[in-house]
Formats: structure tokens, sequence, C-alpha cells
């Protein structure tokens, strides 16, 4: 999964110029959390009841990635 990942934020940095991607994860799932550490992007904190699936409100990881700090990778 890392590597998938990696190929879409090359395509998002150097194909599309965006300077920043974020991405999120609800708590219980630490394996995506792992993937976005793999990947580069930075943990930035926990957003409180940010998604309502099943029925319920979930706390999410917020992580993400700047243009600078992939041309540093």
């Amino acid at each position: 999964m890392p590597e998938a990942v990696s190929r879409v934020l090359q395509f998002a940095f150097e194909e599309m110029g965006l300077n920043r991607i974020e991405s999120c994860h609800s708590l219980p799932n630490e394996k995506s959390g792992r993937v976005m550490q793999k990947v580069g992007m930075s943990f930035e904190g926990v957003i409180r009841e940010k998604i309502f699936a099943k029925n319920k409100y979930w706390d999410v990881k917020q992580y993400a990635i700047l243009r600078s700090d992939w041309q540093k990778r």
C-alpha cells in the first residue's frame, strides 16, 4: 500500500502542482496511520467526531504532507 500512496502523492505534487495533501483515518484503524507515516506524512492531531458512519460519529487522526516535505525525501 505505501507504494501506491507514494505514486498518488508523486502525481499530486509533480503533475497537479498541489502544495498540500491531507488524509485522515478513524482511531481504530492504525494500519492506515502507519501507511501515512511511511510515505512521509506528519501527524497533525485528532479531530473529534469528524466522520459520521455506521450510525455514529468517529474521531479521526489527521495527517498531511507539503510539497516541500515531499521534495526533501
